[in-house]
């Protein structure tokens, strides 16, 4: 009986011994794909493998993995069996390489301070001992004159090299101090923020002992890009270089180093599912509480969001005769499909949400150039450049660095979604084109005429080019519009300019050759009765 009893628990032993077979791997991100507010991370690593059922655990992975989207495959004679995600509270997190090699060198300088203050501590003997000693008893030793007086100078100089070196290793110390400091704030700066980690468990039964390789990917948050231009330009006649680039950030804990990176504009949160559209049942008002029962049992067959919404709405639009849809909210670009960008030289993305700034491609542009100036409100010429074809650069909305002459001039905003054939850019002030626009006061009065006001005004606008160059400029100016039948405004001389009678805009379009001068002169009168009054005139 005992020999069964024996043999059982061997049994029992070897089975769980076997089902307990467990491999923690190390994996390392070799492919990362970064959509708008997501990515999609592959993983590798090599599993040395017994013959059987046993699990793999990848662990320190971030927080933020969507289980359903967790795929793993093995090389080799193995049947993946099962995988799972879990979050481990227990292990907490590795530093990254960054975070390692900032440990590294605060180890160092540690290391370099201690022994800067045993130094000190030497030295301080060594004082100690001297002065301790420096009192020279003459009965016991004849010591001539001279030989005292080198005594003494032996003990002077000693004292000033011990004080000379405890004041060089009191700066140094100083100095190691502030590095440390520094760097200790540097460490705590990068600190990834998610302390709570993530692990996948797969579980596998292999055909035979082997070295296997695994490739693991999922989704994961905590990440995304966002689009970033940089226009450059050498002035007039010259080609338009747009820089395209991505600021990168990602704050899932995992350094991702040295990758393959591509970008995507996709968004796979947003879903492809196509919505249903029902049917939208209206009635007169006594039959109310029936229709919105009946509208009630119909929203309980939709989506819990979508539901909620339609409930709402019919309450409402019953009576206002608006039509009820369940499609999604508007997204602020649409396209046809997502545009992804793969990126040639690998990547270093830390996992602590430092924005890297990742190059995409530069496109050479021809451009048409041109000056603008509104001289009522500034007085300086904005030189404007302006690109067609723009839409097949497949560009998304974001802000813009513009650099003329390599030198910074402002930011602007690239638009896509603007349905203009052309794309225009300020490119920054030239003070070489100089605007001045005055009242002349002679032609410009306020009358009173019967029982009206008349208010007559004039302006004129000095423009000269000292650039050295043939230039073209549009200037803009206005003439009042009235909102008003007592009012009237009759534009007397618009100076050749093109007047848009709605809006009461003036535009001039000139070309200045070199160091020429002109003069713009624009007038008209308003009338109004005379016990109104009429701000701004």
């Amino acid at each position: 009986m005992n020999r069964i009893y024996v043999i059982l628990f061997l049994v029992l032993a070897s089975i769980q011994s076997q089902a307990q077979i467990i491999h923690n791997v190390e994996t390392e991100a070799r492919e990362v794909r970064i959509f708008m507010n997501q990515a999609q991370v592959s993983r590798v690593a090599k599993v040395k493998l017994e013959k059987g059922q046993q699990e793999i655990v990848v662990s320190q992975l971030s927080d933020g993995v969507q289980a359903h989207s967790i795929q793993a495959e093995l090389t080799g004679h193995a049947v993946l069996m099962g995988v799972k995600f879990n979050l481990d509270y227990l292990s907490g997190q590795k530093p990254g390489l960054r975070q390692k090699q900032l440990q590294d060198s605060l180890k160092f300088l540690i290391e370099k301070r201690d022994e800067n203050q045993a130094e000190l501590r030497i030295l301080q003997l060594e004082e100690t001992f001297y002065t301790a000693n420096q009192k020279i008893s003459g009965g016991e030793v004849n010591l001539t004159v001279v030989q005292l007086r080198q005594m003494a100078d032996f003990f002077n100089q000693k004292m000033k090299d011990i004080q000379f070196s405890r004041l060089q290793k009191n700066r140094e110390g100083r100095e190691l101090q502030e590095k440390i400091e520094n760097l200790q704030k540097q460490i705590d700066e990068e600190k990834t923020g998610p302390k709570t980690r993530g692990q996948v468990i797969i579980s596998v039964s292999s055909a035979q002992p082997q070295i296997a390789e695994l490739r693991l990917s999922y989704i994961v948050n905590n990440a995304g890009w966002q689009p970033v231009y940089d226009i450059r330009s050498a002035g007039p006649g010259s080609e338009l270089q747009l820089q395209y680039k991505a600021g990168v950030r990602q704050y899932t804990g995992e350094d991702w180093s040295g990758v393959k990176l591509t970008l995507s504009s996709g968004n796979p949160a947003q879903g492809g599912q196509k919505p249903d559209l029902h049917p939208w049942y209206i009635d007169f008002g006594a039959k109310f509480q029936e229709l919105k029962r009946d509208n009630r049992a119909m929203s309980r067959a939709m989506p819990a969001e979508v539901a909620d919404d339609a409930e709402i709405q019919m309450d409402v639009e019953v009576f206002l005769d608006v039509p009820v849809t369940s499609q999604p909210p508007p997204v602020s670009i649409e396209t046809d499909m997502q545009t992804e960008y793969s990126i040639n030289l690998p990547y270093d993305l830390p996992g602590n949400g430092r924005e890297v700034m990742v190059d995409i491609r530069t496109e050479s542009m021809e451009a048409v150039y041109r000056y603008e100036a509104v001289p009522l409100i500034d007085r300086d010429a904005f030189l404007m450049a302006s690109i067609t074809n723009w839409k097949e650069l497949n560009l998304l909305p974001g802000e813009a660095g513009i650099y003329l002459n390599g030198i910074y001039s402002g930011r602007s905003f690239i638009d896509p979604g603007s349905t203009e054939d052309t794309l225009t850019f300020s490119l920054g002030r030239d003070k070489r084109i100089i605007i001045e626009r005055k009242m002349i006061q002679q032609m410009s009065s306020k009358r009173s005429i019967g029982s009206n006001i008349r208010v007559t005004r004039a302006y004129e606008i000095d423009i000269r080019n000292s650039t050295g160059k043939e230039v073209e400029i549009k200037i803009e100016d206005r003439v009042p519009v009235s909102r008003n039948r007592s009012i009237s405004v009759d534009v007397k001389n618009t100076g050749g300019a093109r007047l848009n009678t709605s809006t009461g805009l003036l535009q001039w379009n000139l070309l200045l050759k070199p160091e020429e001068r002109t003069k713009l002169a624009f007038d008209f009168e308003v009338r109004y009765p005379k016990d109104e009054f009429v701000p701004g005139l």
